[in-house]
């Protein structure tokens, strides 16, 4: 499965030069080292790339991205909550050693479990209290993709790859793949993703509807061209192989 993994992440890196991608193919994808010598000049180019700089100038005075679950509907904001900031930030592969976007949002953070933040967090329900903390602590340390179960997956495929309701199937896929042990479940759904890579070893979930990366798994600030959907596209399955990898290694 590795093997596989970084045959379609080179293929990747090979169809793409732009060097977020790139940086994230290596970084987060492939585990190089983040002192290793590939990678200072990426780095360097990724974190002057549009997309960092887009949550550069979208981050807000207390370090979030707005409310931190609930969108506020009274503005509009491209980031619709600060968990999802988050998640964006360590999807496209920052740390808190670049910038000081996450040592901002690591504040905001400290600020909503300490309460002196302006916002309120918690809800009057007391018993609902320490699972909104677990959820703060959570994305503190590392964010997942959280999608929601869907009573077709994962024990029934879609007959073809490019299908309207693929995005139900991946949130689902998402979900069960935080967990260690996700092959008991996924091991079919892999190797049916795996099959549906084109020629170019990448995959193509064609236009959709409504946008399949939700507002965190884009690569370019610009989404409507063929070339960033595939980028996008195989860079979600990608990341989503990586971490199946990691929760079973023995697969």
């Amino acid at each position: 499965m590795k093997e596989q993994l970084r045959k379609h992440a080179m293929a990747l890196y090979d169809f793409c030069e732009y060097p977020a991608v790139r940086y994230k193919l290596l970084f987060s994808i492939l585990d190089t080292p983040y002192e290793d010598e590939l990678l200072p000049a990426l780095r360097e180019q990724f974190l002057k790339s549009d997309i960092v700089e887009e949550m550069n100038e979208l981050q807000d005075e207390y370090g979030g991205w707005g409310r931190f679950r609930s969108k506020d509907y009274s503005v509009r904001a491209k980031i619709p909550t600060s968990s999802t900031g988050i998640n964006r930030c360590l999807y496209i592969g920052l740390t808190i050693h670049d910038r000081d976007l996450l040592f901002l949002a690591k504040e905001y953070l400290l600020s909503l479990l300490d309460g002196t933040s302006p916002e309120v967090l918690f809800e009057k329900n007391e018993r609902a209290n320490p699972w909104q903390t677990a959820e703060v602590r959570h994305l503190g340390g590392e964010a997942s993709i959280r999608g929601h179960f869907w009573d077709k997956t994962p024990d029934q495929l879609p007959d073809e790859f490019q299908n309207r309701m693929m995005r139900r199937w991946f949130h689902t896929f998402n979900y069960i793949n935080q967990f260690r042990g996700s092959g008991l479940y996924l091991k079919d759904a892999v190797a049916w993703l795996i099959d549906q890579a084109g020629p170019d070893g990448l995959w193509d979930w064609g236009p959709q509807v409504n946008d399949p990366w939700g507002y965190f798994g884009y690569f370019s600030c610009n989404r409507h061209y063929k070339h960033n959907r595939v980028v996008d596209g195989t860079m979600e399955i990608l990341n989503f192989l990586k971490k199946y990898v990691d929760h079973n290694p023995c697969k």
